[in-house]
């Protein structure tokens, strides 16, 4: 059996492709208040317990602290949320980032333009929720983008199944 995809479904494509931008534009702002973190003055106190063990001096930008490692122990309670809640932000993404990106081109099968719409909603979703969670309020702030998001999510999740029920009656 082949399917064929309405000539719509290049938006669903389109949208599959913004969301995954979307992630990767997330973790370079992310990269930027890594280095802000984690900065040249602040990794020289590492230098010689590093050179000690490696051979070589830390690596730039904290790495591979992810937020909970030796470095970040060092850092002002103040940084070490801000560092964290941006962590959180992409992380959060990127963990939903297969799933999303799967049942937007699932339901995009049946139903392109719901879909693409749907996959709009996930985007400004992200957007506000790593926008909101990266600011002074932290957690406590990401529940509109949640909100966007997952209503986005969920109703390509329900479509990509009437999708596949689709294909499988036809």
């Amino acid at each position: 059996m082949a399917i064929t995809l309405e000539a719509e479904y290049g938006y669903v494509i389109w949208t599959a492709v913004a969301i995954c931008l979307e992630c990767m534009f997330t973790g370079y702002y992310i990269m930027s208040v890594r280095q802000k973190t984690f900065t040249e003055e602040f990794m020289e106190q590492f230098h010689s317990e590093h050179s000690r063990a490696f051979g070589l001096p830390p690596a730039k930008h904290g790495y591979p602290d992810m937020g909970s490692g030796r470095y970040s122990d060092k850092l002002e309670y103040k940084e070490w949320v801000i560092f964290n809640n941006a962590q959180r932000a992409h992380y959060n993404f990127v963990e939903g980032l297969t799933p999303t990106v799967v049942v937007t081109l699932v339901a995009g099968i049946s139903f392109p333009i719901y879909a693409s719409i749907l996959g709009c909603l996930i985007l400004v979703g992200r957007f506000l929720y790593a926008s909101f969670y990266t600011t002074p309020k932290g957690a406590q702030a990401r529940f509109p983008g949640v909100t966007l998001f997952q209503l986005g999510f969920w109703g390509n999740l329900v479509l990509g199944c009437i999708s596949a029920y689709n294909l499988l009656e036809s």
